[in-house]
């Protein structure tokens, strides 16, 4: 399916090299699924909004995206925010909203940001972006690298997560947002599985599934995404299920 680059909120005169880029983080993200979505996906901008958002409805039979960036030609802003918003949709984000167990789908839209712009820094010499500036790659890895970087905790072992995990775990379920937090399970989960299995992606579209009000704890929550995964891959659920 495809992925359209909308509106007048770029500030660029000309959106080639944004729509470009959307195809390429969208082919990247969905390449580590398996699959494309089954509706196209509409991108606008408007940098007054303050935030991205994958909308829950959808807009004449499409998925609908509003980025918050400086610019089309900001790329690697545009790459992080419009990856995070792209896993939204593969999570199915829309089918059970506002349940406390939300802050995890938010931690792997950080992680797919973080994914997405590692493989687009690697690749970007031999990506159709190439084309428009051969040398910006550099912006890309060092704009990751800053994101790692920014991260405020590291965590190497199970051992460690489960511990921080334990201790957050109630404010991480007052708000899906706190996105300190987020970053530091979306590192974890990054830097244990998902660098090296990106295949494990294809997890992430058993979520939401299911009525997630019914699941009074995380361990209630990661259990029944376990039971509706079947047949997808389970090692990103049994990752995070060894922690609770």
């Amino acid at each position: 399916m495809a992925i359209k680059v909308i509106g007048s909120g770029w500030e660029v005169n000309s959106t080639v090299s944004t729509q470009t880029l959307a195809e390429v983080v969208y082919r990247i993200f969905s390449d580590f699924i398996g699959y494309e979505l089954e509706n196209d996906i509409i991108v606008e901008n408007n940098l007054a909004l303050g935030y991205p958002l994958a909308h829950y409805e959808k807009k004449d039979g499409n998925w609908l995206i509003t980025l918050s960036c400086a610019s089309g030609s900001h790329w690697a802003q545009v790459a992080y925010q419009l990856s995070h918003e792209i896993c939204h949709l593969y999570c199915n984000h829309a089918q059970s909203r506002g349940h406390k167990h939300k802050w995890l789908e938010e931690s792997l839209c950080e992680c797919a940001s973080i994914a997405v712009l590692d493989k687009l820094g690697r690749e970007w010499a031999r990506s159709d972006m190439a084309k428009f500036n051969l040398t910006y790659d550099q912006s890309i890895i060092q704009y990751v690298a800053d994101l790692k970087a920014a991260v405020n905790l590291k965590l190497d072992s199970q051992e460690k997560f489960f511990k921080w995990l334990s201790f957050h775990i109630e404010k991480l379920e007052s708000s899906s947002t706190l996105r300190d937090l987020n970053r530091v399970v979306a590192l974890y989960l990054y830097n244990s599985l998902l660098e090296k299995s990106p295949r494990s992606w294809l997890a992430v579209t058993a979520l939401n599934t299911w009525d997630c009000f019914r699941n009074e704890t995380f361990e209630a929550f990661i259990g029944q995404w376990l039971d509706n995964s079947c047949p997808r891959p389970t090692d990103l659920i049994q990752l995070l299920r060894a922690s609770v």
